[in-house]
């Protein structure tokens, strides 16, 4: 679980990175993570309608990159992980 300033936020299992990053080669990336953005929100109901949902417009090769470039990095770090990204 990731925390927020008001408290937990739950990522369901379908919206976490590394469900995303095991999606097999040919799937539609862009629409698996708008879906993950909607079953972000439809658990932490102070998120509705705030997250982004226009992945599908970026193209799967993008994605699939973005998502192969952020998986090595250790998602329990501290201090600077935008400069670690």
């Amino acid at each position: 679980m990731a925390y927020i300033a008001r408290g937990v936020l739950y990522i369901p299992d379908e919206a976490r990175f590394e469900h995303l990053v095991q999606l097999p080669e040919g799937e539609n990336i862009g629409r698996a993570i708008n879906e993950a953005m909607k079953a972000i929100e439809e658990h932490n109901p102070d998120l509705r309608d705030v997250l982004p949902k226009t992945y599908n417009r970026m193209g799967d090769a993008i994605l699939v990159s973005l998502l192969k470039t952020f998986n090595p990095i250790e998602m329990d770090v501290e201090g600077d992980v935008f400069g670690k990204i």
